[in-house]
C-alpha cells in the first residue's frame, strides 16, 4: 500500500481492489489509496482535508497568522450531506499582535450536473467575526458580522489524482 503515495490513479480503482480484498478476505486495507487532498480558502484562512469525499477532520490556518482550528464533518445517513460550526481565532505576530475571530457552518451537499450525474459541493458561510486592534493602538474590537458565503465544486487539490497521507 505503501506505493500508492506516488502513483496517480482514480479513486474508484483503489475502492475496487478494497472490495476485491474482502470478498478474498486478505486483510490488507487499501482505502487510504482512495482518499484527495481538498483545500479551500476564505480570505486568508485555508481549509485542508484529507479524505474520499471531504468527510472527516479539516484543519484551518490563518494564511501566514498563527493559529488554528479543527473541525469534523460527519456525513449523513445518506452519505450525501454533511454539516459543522466552528470557531477560529488567528493572531498576527509580534510585536503588534491583531486578533480576529470568526464563526463558521460548513456544510457538504450533492447537485445533479446534467442529466444523471451528481457532484459534492462545499459551503462555507462566515456567519460572524470580530477584529481586536493591539497595543500600542487604542484597545478596540470591530464588528465583522456580515455573512460571507461561497459555494463550490469540492475537487482535489492539484491537477494530479495522487492519494493524500493524513
Amino acid at each position: 500500500m505503501e506505493t500508492c503515495y506516488d502513483q496517480s490513479f482514480d479513486p474508484a480503482f483503489a475502492l475496487g481492489l478494497e472490495r476485491q480484498n474482502e470478498m478474498l478476505d486478505t486483510g490488507i486495507d487499501v482505502t487510504p489509496c482512495a482518499k484527495r487532498c481538498y483545500l479551500w480558502t476564505d480570505y486568508s484562512d485555508k481549509f485542508e482535508n484529507c479524505s474520499r469525499g471531504g468527510e472527516g477532520k479539516w484543519r484551518v490556518t490563518g494564511g501566514g497568522r498563527l493559529g488554528s482550528a479543527e473541525f469534523k464533518l460527519g456525513l449523513s445517513e445518506d452519505g450525501k450531506t454533511a454539516e459543522a460550526e466552528f470557531d477560529f481565532t488567528s493572531r498576527t505576530p509580534p510585536p503588534h499582535v491583531w486578533t480576529t475571530q470568526r464563526h463558521y457552518k460548513v456544510q457538504l451537499h450533492t447537485k445533479v450536473v446534467g442529466t444523471n450525474n451528481t457532484e459534492r459541493w462545499i459551503k462555507v458561510t462566515r456567519v460572524k467575526g470580530t477584529v481586536t486592534s493591539p497595543a500600542p493602538y487604542p484597545q478596540t474590537t470591530t464588528d465583522r458580522s456580515f455573512t460571507g458565503e461561497s459555494d463550490l465544486p469540492l475537487t482535489p487539490q492539484g491537477a494530479d489524482t495522487k492519494p493524500c497521507r493524513e
